[in-house]
């Protein structure tokens, strides 16, 4: 055993021999200043004892380095709650603490024991698979994944870029481009888009308007249906624009078309339908400088039952000689009563012009749609005719006055023309 002063370089402990070198001997209790490297063979350890020496925190190397690594600590403290961070090169530096959750996390497993409270973020995932809940946690509002339930149960704030397939519950608010996939039968207002557009039908219910609004969106026109539809109808528009000053009109199945329904005097016009003119009580309802009215002309002599259609003509001539007495029954045509088309107190003036021969014949009977029934007959002079005029044209005029339903006054005349 050696006592006194002892300087080298480097202290090399070595056990395979039977002599011992304590360091403790030589370590003067005020400290002690090594210019050289100290090294600690065999994964030995610096331990740094507390206050009584009756415990320690140490350091040591891992149980293999596969080559020489060196650490250099930052030249100063770093700030509160700074960690040591390296370089890669075993340079460290005090940074701002990251934690370790936040960082990429790649593969497919998370680390085993690392509870949900430990993980504030995640950073970028691969791909991931969560087997139970998931929990995404925002400033003032959750969204849950419930595993059983296969949805997210909780709300959802922030953006969603990709496709999103299922039913969506509650409010939905943001700038979305494109909603697609299923049908939208759950989402109840989408705010305010920048564009929509649908693959599908759009519905409205509760009689909800179709507003569209002028440039500044002050004022708005709205579509709307009426308060009780009784069966679904669909307007289908035309396909390509009209004429200036036309209007649609439906066909009464629901398909839309432009028509002209301009109205000038000075174009010629024809009005298949009745055209009312009322008038006031200081205004005569039409005035006609002259007008034409149609004179049918047949060749069939007058003999039998003649029907009359009134809708077809004012004035009828037969210009055949009479070959027996007639009967005429005033109808309105083929298919339609002259009831029908005459309301009480209506009236219709005719005239049918029968040519007639050496041998005279003449109306016997006056029917409205097919009957004597309710029909009176009033004629001129106060007699009916009991013989026609030989070689002459008969001309025979009808004022029919409808006073109630299916009931009739026919003012009537007889005149000879030769």
């Amino acid at each position: 055993m050696a006592y006194g002063t002892i300087k080298a370089d480097t202290f090399i402990y070595d056990s395979s021999g039977d002599q011992t070198l304590s360091l403790a001997n030589l370590v003067q209790s005020t400290g002690a200043t090594f210019t050289g490297n100290i090294v600690l063979n065999a994964q030995t350890d610096v331990r740094f004892a507390d206050a009584d020496s009756s415990n320690y925190v140490g350091f040591q190397a891992p149980s293999s380095v596969t080559s020489n690594l060196l650490y250099t600590l930052p030249g100063a403290d770093g700030n509160a709650g700074e960690q040591l961070t390296t370089d890669g090169s075993g340079t460290l530096s005090w940074s701002a603490a990251v934690n370790v959750a936040a960082a990429s996390l790649t593969g497919n497993t998370l680390a085993s024991g690392v509870t949900a409270s430990s993980l504030t973020s995640v950073g970028t995932l691969g791909a991931t698979t969560f087997n139970g809940d998931v929990t995404f946690t925002g400033a003032s509002s959750n969204g849950l994944w419930d595993k059983s339930a296969n949805a997210f149960v909780a709300n959802l704030t922030g953006d969603v870029t990709g496709d999103l397939t299922g039913n969506v519950t509650g409010n939905c608010s943001g700038t979305a481009a494109t909603v697609t996939g299923a049908t939208q039968s759950n989402i109840t207002a989408v705010g305010t888009l920048a564009g929509l557009t649908s693959s599908s039908h759009v519905t409205l219910n509760s009689a909800s308007e179709l507003r569209l609004a002028d440039s500044d969106s002050s004022n708005y026109l709205a579509f709307k249906a009426p308060g009780t539809v009784t069966s679904n109808i669909t307007y289908t528009y035309p396909a390509a624009d009209g004429t200036s000053g036309y209007v649609l009109s439906t066909d009464g199945s629901g398909a839309l078309s432009w028509v002209d329904r301009s109205f000038s005097l000075s174009t010629d016009r024809t009005f298949t339908g009745t055209q009312k003119f009322d008038g006031t009580t200081a205004k005569l309802a039409a005035r006609f400088k002259n007008t034409a009215e149609v004179c049918a002309t047949t060749s069939t002599a007058a003999t039998g039952t003649i029907n009359y259609d009134t809708t077809n003509q004012s004035v009828r001539y037969s210009k055949s000689n009479a070959t027996a007495n007639f009967v005429l029954n005033f109808r309105a045509s083929s298919g339609t009563s002259l009831n029908t088309i005459l309301a009480n107190d209506e009236s219709l003036t005719v005239a049918f012009m029968a040519q007639q021969g050496g041998t005279a014949y003449y109306c016997t009977s006056v029917q409205i749609d097919g009957t004597t029934s309710q029909v009176t007959t009033e004629w001129q002079g106060g007699s009916a005719p009991s013989s026609g005029n030989a070689n002459s044209i008969d001309v025979y005029t009808f004022t029919i006055i409808k006073t109630a339903s299916a009931t009739f006054t026919v003012l009537a005349a007889q005149t000879q023309f030769a």
